[in-house]
């Protein structure tokens, strides 16, 4: 039925075309037509027709046979009314739609078998017959329109003929086709059978290669992985400075696993301050991210989770962590000392089920290396930190602050500025015969932490002098300025109780003596003298007290 529906569709653009052009003439020429009724109900009909057609084709209603010419049988009637009219321009646009929807029938039927297709091409005479019958008893006919319809219908006989011949040629040529078809089905058994076999060769060879792709790739995959964990276990022995190693870690792995962002986070426990390290393929600040989740508290489930976390087919709203670039798969491998976890190692890629069993392998070997290189790490520091810094105080000893006090008066001697302040606790001997050496102690480590906090936060550093004095450096800052600092650590400091036996509020004082370069001194070392001796200026003047330096002090 399909090609019913494609003749009808090219019949109507045909035939639109025509009714348009009889349209127009019925307009121009109404007047001298609209006397003759039964010419003006045949142009209804043939208009009406026309408009059902397009309904029916629209809805797909020529899909049954029956209704296809049944509707153009009911057209051929409306035309045969407009066979004996005078006006020759509307016998000729009748007579020519006439032909049209018989070739139309004649086309459509032409699969069929030889019998239907002649009986249906007689039916197509039969309303131009009645229709002359009709006119003939109802109007006047002569015999020159008689002849007129003998010589149609023989132009319409002819057409048939034409048409019936080429469908003969056709159908000989389609019957010699599939003869020459069969007779070559034998030979082409035989080469569809080799076509099947060197299918099947194909197919193994195939399979042969992907099972050797697979297979390469598995041992490029653990070749990078043995590089990377002898790059890591080469560098362990090398170096021990923590940065060096989170970016040999995520430079390794995104080079050498492919992933699109590894990422590494490390907590320094003592003081409370975590490293990031990120390396990527986006444009995209990840570290601002994953600092801003370990802020918000959407890290605190993986530092708790000793298990390590794949995540195959990732939602991206299930990862505050995960914005502005696509993430398919993500395994997340927690770092763990004595038994806590410390830090995390991230690895995303774009792809889902980009990680599998042998990845996790190789991330937690890879974890147990970078667990051995930050516990020597740490053992250095705290050797490193053991040989610069006071045991007790946590400042910087006497040793190692002269040589950075040394060190910075060098780098600022031409055109540089910084102030020394030395003080130590008012009759700390009477302290430890009062309450013991221990409480002692956390009076020096009480004294400790104020100077440590008022140096830092001015960019300074400070350092334990001898048993009970003390010393902070401020590089760029004045001697007015620097008196002003002292003073706020001293109020502070003088407020800040210390505990007796839990019931018992002790309050400790100190004597202070600031001096700055370039005001006074010519090396470190006058000016720590100075310090000091201004410190003791305040000493022997009442304790308790700022002295600062003065040219006629050392007098």
């Amino acid at each position: 039925m399909g090609r019913i529906l494609q003749y009808e569709k090219k019949y109507i653009g045909i035939y639109s075309g025509t009714l348009c052009i009889l349209f127009a003439y019925m307009v121009l020429f109404f007047n001298e037509m609209k006397e003759d009724q039964l010419l003006i109900l045949g142009i209804s009909m043939i208009f009406f027709v026309f408009l059902l057609t397009i309904v029916l084709y629209h809805f797909k209603y020529f899909d049954r046979i029956n209704i296809f010419i049944t509707l153009k049988y009911i057209n051929l009637f409306s035309l045969g009314i407009l066979f004996y009219n005078e006006n020759i321009f509307i016998l000729v646009t009748a007579s020519l739609c006439y032909i049209m929807i018989c070739i139309e029938l004649i086309l459509t039927l032409f699969q069929e078998d030889i019998t239907k297709r002649n009986r249906m091409f007689f039916f197509t005479f039969v309303p131009m017959i009645i229709c002359s019958f009709v006119l003939w008893f109802a109007k006047d006919l002569n015999w020159i329109q008689l002849l007129f319809l003998i010589q149609f219908s023989a132009l319409l006989f002819g057409i048939y003929k034409i048409i019936d011949l080429n469908g003969d040629e056709m159908r000989e040529k389609i019957a010699d086709g599939i003869k020459l078809w069969e007779s070559s089905q034998h030979s082409n058994q035989e080469l569809l059978s080799t076509q099947n076999e060197v299918k099947i060769a194909y197919q193994q060879m195939e399979k042969q290669k992907m099972d050797m792709e697979q297979t390469n790739k598995t041992l490029n995959r653990i070749t990078s992985e043995m590089y990377i964990q002898n790059e890591l276990l080469r560098y362990i022995g090398s170096t021990l400075e923590l940065d060096q190693l989170m970016d040999l870690v995520t430079d390794s792995i995104i080079g050498a696993i492919g992933v699109d962002t590894c990422s590494l986070i490390i907590h320094n426990v003592e003081q409370d301050k975590y490293y990031f390290k990120t390396k990527t393929n986006y444009n995209v600040d990840i570290e601002q991210q994953l600092k801003n989740a370990l802020s918000e508290g959407n890290l605190a489930k993986y530092f708790s989770e000793k298990n390590s976390h794949i995540d195959s087919y990732v939602n991206t709203s299930d990862y505050p962590f995960i914005q502005d670039r696509p993430v398919g798969s993500l395994i997340i491998i927690p770092l763990i000392r004595n038994n806590s976890i410390y830090g995390l190692l991230i690895s995303e890629h774009a792809s889902t089920g980009f990680f599998g069993e042998t990845n996790l392998q190789f991330f937690q070997s890879i974890a147990t290396q970078i667990n051995i290189a930050v516990n020597n790490a740490s053992l250095y520091t705290r050797m490193e930190e053991m040989a610069t810094k006071d045991g007790l105080s946590g400042l910087y000893n006497r040793r190692h602050f002269q040589k950075m006090l040394v060190d910075l008066f060098n780098k600022i001697k031409e055109k540089g500025t910084m102030s020394v302040t030395m003080f130590d606790i008012d009759k700390f001997k009477n302290v430890n015969d009062t309450y013991g050496h221990l409480f002692g102690d956390e009076a020096i480590k009480m004294v400790s932490r104020i100077a440590q906090k008022y140096a830092l936060l001015h960019g300074g550093f400070a350092g334990r002098y001898g048993g009970e004095e003390f010393v902070i450096v401020l590089p760029n800052i004045g001697l007015r300025d620097s008196v002003e600092i002292m003073k706020n650590m001293h109020n502070e400091l003088k407020k800040e109780p210390l505990y007796y036996n839990r019931d018992r509020l002790v309050y400790i004082n100190i004597s202070i003596g600031v001096t700055a370069y370039p005001d006074f001194g010519t090396s470190a070392e006058d000016l720590l003298n100075r310090a000091d001796n201004a410190m003791y200026y305040s000493k022997d003047h009442g304790r308790g007290k700022i002295t600062v330096d003065d040219i006629n002090l050392n007098e």
